[in-house]
């Protein structure tokens, strides 16, 4: 089988530690591993060849520099989407791709923010789904409930299919109230939707062209050679629907396998709260936190010292830049505050004040009208791309160790206390050729100054 892990996502459930440009399939919640590293680590023993990764172009320097930190050192492929879409245009996208290249075999689809334990078990279902995928089934996971949830999609399944562990899809339900969540629980007929898919490309793509032959010849046209496409405006106008509505609810060849592993989408900090390990008096602690008197709470810090006193049954998240305080079961209007924020311009949305990247980190000391003051590692042997900024100066301040720039073409050795200036539409680049970090004072200075203002050379 081929095995594709959707990467892309806003950001938005788990804020404030999810952000825009750095969702939670990025973070590391329950270890030292994110969520994108401990789910590729997962399907290292079903993948035949490479793993594709497909997520937006706006987290791929964080993509690359996850995967290539990693311990399993993967053989990967990344599959940008031109614009953020729902999981019916990334799947699409992804069918296409893999056709393409004339796979035939199955295609895995898994979403990278999943939590699976019992990883024998998964294996065993992903096996049975590849074997009725070839009998040209789009089959899904189905997860046996554990509790009512409101905030899980649910699968009613039909007739069982011959000779096969899965059975035929009657209907599916989005998150059903709490009353009805009560009810399916007690049916063995009801699953949860799991998110993750199996077929063969020839069946789903034979599928989205009977169903929604417009957004097939949209996707389609994304792989032709054609210089006057516009892609991230033809992606852009994919309708943004998740893949079960958009195909599996309408289709006939629909199937889904009873699945027994421990499962958890950690969509929410109530999610989180639900699957992590709790002390005595049910408090998750993560951090440098001291609870005093505190009862069923979630107290997560980054960094600074978190003091609780006497809370009972609320969460909070202590991020570098944003505090978010709200009690248990009250986690998906968080949401609601991402909005909020995004809708305001407000930058605790978008982005964390240290970014991550293949070459080091950069943290936000300052900002003004005019102006941002960055805080650079450079780490040994790595360099920052050949790159320009049409809207931008930068003035560089060598903090500690040695750096070379290539400015203009023409390449330069600087030392602690040095500075150089790089003017707008100056190309540069930036390596560190030493054994030792370099630490340098990155000083922007324009009318723009977003991270959107480079062009790579």
């Amino acid at each position: 089988m081929k095995v594709a892990v959707l990467a892309g996502g806003v950001g938005s459930r788990l804020w404030p530690l999810s952000r825009e440009r750095y969702p939670k399939q990025l973070i590391s919640l329950t270890g030292d591993k994110s969520l994108l590293q401990n789910t590729i680590d997962r399907l290292l023993p079903l993948c035949d060849d490479y793993i594709l990764i497909v997520g937006i172009e706006a987290h791929k320097e964080d993509l690359e520099w996850q995967l290539s930190n990693g311990e399993s050192k993967v053989k990967y492929n990344i599959l940008l989407e031109p614009y953020p879409r729902n999981t019916y245009a990334a799947c699409l996208y992804l069918t296409l791709y893999f056709d393409k290249k004339g796979v035939k075999e199955p295609i895995l689809v898994v979403p990278a923010d999943h939590m699976i334990s019992n990883e024998e078990l998964f294996y065993k279902v992903a096996r049975d789904a590849e074997k009725l995928a070839e009998r040209g089934y789009i089959v899904t996971f189905g997860i046996k409930p554990s509790f009512a949830s409101t905030g899980f999609g649910y699968i009613l399944k039909g007739d069982k299919i011959e000779d096969s562990n899965g059975f035929k899809i009657l209907k599916f339900e989005e998150k059903p109230s709490l009353e009805r969540a009560n009810l399916y629980i007690k049916d063995e007929n009801y699953l949860w939707n799991s998110g993750m898919f199996m077929f063969k490309p020839e069946v789903f793509i034979s599928e989205v062209k009977r169903l929604d032959f417009e957004t097939y010849e949209k996707v389609r046209s994304l792989f032709e050679d054609k210089l006057e496409r516009d892609p991230e405006k033809i992606y852009s106008s994919l309708p943004s629907l998740p893949v079960d509505k958009a195909v599996m609810e309408r289709s006939k060849l629909g199937a889904v396998i009873p699945s027994s592993f421990e499962w958890s989408d950690l969509g929410s900090w109530d999610s989180l709260y639900d699957v992590a390990k709790k002390s005595k008096d049910g408090n998750v602690i993560t951090g440098d936190v001291l609870p005093i008197h505190c009862r069923n709470s979630f107290m997560y810090s980054t960094g600074k010292l978190l003091v609780g006193i006497d809370l009972d049954n609320l969460i909070v998240v202590d991020a570098d830049d944003a505090i978010l305080v709200c009690k248990r079961g009250s986690s998906q209007y968080v949401k609601d505050a991402f909005d909020a924020l995004k809708e305001q311009g407000r930058e605790e949305s978008k982005i964390h004040k240290t970014v991550y990247r293949f070459w080091g980190q950069k943290t936000l000391v300052s900002r003004g009208d005019n102006f941002l003051i960055y805080q650079v590692l450079l780490l040994p042997k790595k360099e920052i791309l050949l790159q320009m900024h049409h809207h931008r100066s930068e003035n560089w301040i060598i903090l500690s160790g040695a750096i070379e720039v290539e400015k203009d073409g023409k390449k330069a050795f600087y030392h602690t206390g040095d500075s150089i200036l790089i003017p707008k539409s100056t190309p540069h680049k930036i390596s560190n050729p030493g054994k030792i970090s370099a630490q340098i004072l990155e000083i922007w200075q324009g009318e723009y100054l977003e991270e959107d203002d480079v062009e790579y050379l």
